[in-house]
């Protein structure tokens, strides 16, 4: 398929200049999600560097207020789209895909072991329940609960997917898919 759905709806009804007017409007539509990106990403970098999280040279910020470096190294990532171009672009796509997912895996999961760490030592120095403005829904169970699925979902990604069954992550012969052993490996 070469077109979006619904480009080709256009098309397949017979509605003249519908396909260009869809056309136009996705392009519209993915310029704006990445200016937004842009935007987003260079402020949120200037601020971390301005906090001393990232590399001081991401404080710079010229006369008109653009933090330039900011802006350079996000739009640096821009040309990354053009690899679903490649004959390799599903395979590439997939491993930044299992990337993200395996960030998010470790934020959430860090997110509830710093929870539980918290009520711990809260606990240690003598303070009560009632002294937290903020209470989680399901407390330290919760974190448990949401801890241990990280980790169960953790173990699951690490082993390929095989058209019979889970393959260990060291028999990589037996499957074409991306799996986490090259990320793991030394």
């Amino acid at each position: 398929m070469e077109a979006s759905p619904f480009v080709l709806v256009g098309l397949y009804a017979n509605l003249k200049g519908f396909d260009s007017f869809m056309n136009v409007v996705i392009l519209i539509s993915v310029v704006s999600i990445g200016v937004s990106a842009v935007y987003g990403g260079s402020r949120t970098l200037t601020a971390l560097a301005q906090q001393g999280y990232a590399p001081k040279v991401f404080t710079y910020i010229d006369r008109s207020g653009r933090p330039l470096m900011s802006v350079l190294l996000c739009l640096a990532f821009g040309p990354l789209a053009y690899i679903s171009l490649s004959s390799t672009g599903t395979t590439v796509f997939e491993w930044l895909l299992s990337l993200s997912g395996l960030a998010a895996l470790f934020t959430w999961g860090s997110i509830c072991l710093a929870h539980i760490r918290f009520r711990a030592a809260w606990k240690h120095h003598g303070h009560t329940l009632d002294e937290i403005p903020f209470k989680a829904l399901l407390g330290v169970t919760g974190s448990w609960i949401g801890l241990i699925l990280c980790v169960l979902v953790l173990l699951a990604t690490v082993r390929c997917p095989s058209p019979t069954s889970l393959v260990p992550l060291y028999d990589l012969a037996s499957t074409s898919r991306p799996c986490a052993a090259p990320l793991l490996s030394s």
